[in-house]
């Protein structure tokens, strides 16, 4: 949305995700089950990486955006372009997994209710809150 309003000043934001959504989980870390068994430190460090990721964007969204423009936009658009974005009505990063259990649970009732998924699964099975908590500490 940054992006585009940048383009085109006259383009109107008309509904947020979360207005559409409330509280809707975006991006989320995973890792497949044999993953976490047979690297628990790298989830660990993984998961640790994160939550030091959300908070400096909450704490310094304008280094962020240099740190993330240099690491993984390679130059492809402006730092100025990422910090609007993450400063934007469309960002809202959380670390902590068990904050998006509600939401969680509510978008896979949605997805079975409108027929895109064809049953749901437990957030206790869709989640291991057992590397955030311990990185929490």
């Amino acid at each position: 949305m940054t992006v585009t309003q940048q383009m085109d000043p006259n383009v109107a934001l008309l509904a947020t995700g979360a207005q559409m959504f409330p509280d809707q989980p975006g991006t989320v870390v995973a890792a497949r089950a044999e993953v976490l068994k047979k690297n628990p430190d790298a989830i660990k460090a993984l998961v640790k990486a994160h939550v030091r990721a959300v908070d400096m964007i909450a704490k310094d969204p304008a280094a962020s955006a240099k740190l993330v423009n240099n690491y993984l936009g390679k130059g492809l658009m402006e730092p100025a372009t990422l910090e609007a974005a993450f400063k934007g009505p469309g960002s809202k990063f959380v670390a902590d997994p068990h904050k998006v259990v509600p939401a969680v649970e509510k978008m896979m009732a949605y997805t079975k209710e409108i027929g895109s998924a064809s049953e749901t699964v437990p957030v206790a099975e869709a989640f291991d809150f057992s590397f955030y908590d311990a990185v929490a500490k």
